[in-house]
């Protein structure tokens, strides 16, 4: 309910050009796989579960990344 102050600005500004990039990842992480909770009991359960959706999202993304073969 307070106008940001100048330092608060120019903190923002610094640090948002390199947390844009993670925040995305989690934005994706949430909407398209559904990871917006926690499924299981458990942190190791709800740990393999994250690990499996990011493996899923870099599987993806290397299909789409990779470069095809007989280009140079």
């Amino acid at each position: 309910h307070h106008p940001l102050t100048d330092r608060q600005k120019r903190f923002n500004d610094a640090v948002g050009r390199r947390r844009a990039p993670v925040e995305q990842v989690f934005a994706r992480l949430k909407v398209v796989y559904g990871w917006a909770r926690a499924r299981y009991l458990g942190l190791a359960r709800n740990q393999t579960h994250l690990r499996l959706l990011c493996l899923a999202m870099n599987l993806k993304r290397w299909a789409v990344l990779r470069p095809t073969r007989g280009m140079a």
